[in-house]
């Protein structure tokens, strides 16, 4: 079947009209003209021209928020990362409507009516004062955030509400304010910095197509379109509080909800990648599973076993010390550290050419190797020679795991074997005192004295 158009002309339509006409063959092999309603040709025009409407505005979507071809062009994960990163923008942004309200609460009622410009010089402190500490920490953990960048995103995001924190605390302390502002714009400036950097590395994780400029582009993007939506959902939120103290206890559980959400966007999106890099922790899973059931997890059954929140609850002074690193193991057994000094390592000081009997051995074991291992106060140190390839530092790594689950294996055994020796000791020593009480407890001989 097909559609037939023809335009007839008439003395009551001088100018013409256009009918719509379908055909159909029939059984005396003619062909039969029939018309279509003008009602139904009507509907049929309008539905054409909303579905075009809605591709045109889909395809205006997808070409301003979505990397060119799309979903070829990207990895898997892109899609949940993406919608779970939205929602945490839009949370962030509202987050940031409320803390700068506070902020500018906090600033008049601090300088008050006495001189206005004491407030500017408190707003520009607050940012002085913040990017030098951001310049600092740039330079002292910048090199760090690679190690893990999911514990290390889940940290920023931490830092981010507790700088947001900060200052919506500012109307509460306003004689603080160049304090707390200070340091709420330095928790924001970290959180920053390592957003950015952990982003480049996920954009990079996530292109498949050399397109990493376009991905990053369109995460911009979507970051703008978050943060509007936010801004308007943290515009009516502060319209519709009260005024006076009613407004800071409404912004602050406002701002609870919203740091939930922001929190929970931010796990969801960060659970949804699958990293095929190796870093400390997920090196670790791969050997603990090796030699535990001999089978090497795939990338995406090991992202369920990573630890975001916590990873392997590493002590305080580790947090203090390598606030963006995890530990290389699991609570319980030995760490390992890697590229230590022979002082460190043998836990005694190394002179040059001075003989040393402990390092004279090791060095002479360890001839062949371009690394040296050593075991001592609950922990697996590793020397790196000069020059060590990459694959030398993972064989260095795995030599360290084979350490650990051999002195744990022999542990074990030698545990059991105590337990097996100390029951046997047991049940001996018990069989003993049931003999001894039994021969006690048997009657004597019985004697007849004869009259």
């Amino acid at each position: 079947h097909g559609i037939l158009f023809i335009k007839e002309t008439s003395t009551e339509n001088f100018f013409g009209k256009l009918h719509n006409y379908y055909y159909t063959h029939g059984a005396d092999n003619r062909i039969h003209i029939n018309a279509i309603p003008r009602l139904k040709y009507q509907l049929a025009a309008q539905e054409a021209e909303r579905h075009s409407f809605l591709s045109s505005t889909k395809r205006f979507l997808t070409q301003c928020f979505l990397p060119q071809g799309y979903p070829r062009t990207v990895g898997k994960d892109y899609y949940n990362f993406q919608k779970w990163t939205f929602l945490q923008g839009i949370a962030g942004s509202a987050s940031y409507v409320l803390s700068t309200q506070a902020l500018l609460t906090s600033v008049g009622v601090s300088a008050g009516a006495a001189l206005p410009a004491a407030a500017a010089i408190s707003w520009v402190l607050k940012d002085g004062l913040a990017s030098v500490g951001l310049v600092l920490f740039a330079g002292k953990f910048g090199a760090r955030l690679d190690s893990d960048i999911k514990s290390a995103r889940w940290k920023g995001d931490m830092l981010h509400l507790m700088g947001v924190g900060l200052e919506m605390a500012t109307p509460l302390f306003p004689g603080y304010f160049l304090v707390f502002a200070s340091v709420a714009n330095l928790a924001k400036g970290i959180a920053g910095l390592v957003t950015g950097s952990i982003r480049a590395s996920i954009n990079r994780m996530l292109s498949l197509a050399e397109n990493m400029g376009d991905v990053t582009a369109k995460h911009q993007s979507q970051s703008l379109a978050a943060y509007l939506v936010g801004m308007c959902l943290g515009m009516g939120i502060t319209l519709s509080l009260p005024a006076g103290v009613g407004a800071v206890t409404g912004n602050f559980s406002c701002f609870s909800v919203l740091a939930s959400v922001y929190l929970y966007a931010s796990y969801r999106a960060l659970r949804s990648i699958t990293l095929k890099t190796l870093n400390r922790q997920r090196t670790n899973l791969i050997m603990t599973e090796w030699f535990e059931k001999k089978t090497v997890p795939f990338p995406e059954t090991l992202k369920s076993s990573e630890k975001i929140i916590l990873p392997w609850a590493a002590p305080f002074s580790t947090w203090l010390t390598r606030p963006f690193e995890s530990s290389s193991t699991t609570p319980g057994m030995p760490d390992i550290v890697l590229g230590a000094t022979i002082s460190d390592a043998y836990n005694t000081p190394y002179t040059p050419g001075a003989h040393n009997t402990i390092f004279g051995h090791v060095t002479h074991l360890f001839r062949n190797e371009p690394y040296m291992l050593n075991y001592h106060s609950g922990t697996v140190w590793v020397v790196l020679k000069k020059g060590i390839s990459q694959l030398s530092v993972l064989r260095a790594y795995y030599h360290s795991h084979l350490l650990i689950h051999t002195m744990l294996r022999d542990i074990a055994e030698a545990e059991q074997a105590w337990r097996v020796q100390r029951s046997a000791q047991f049940e001996s020593e018990h069989h003993e005192v049931e003999a001894e009480d039994a021969q006690g407890s048997r009657p004597g001989p019985i004697r007849i004295d004869h009259a």
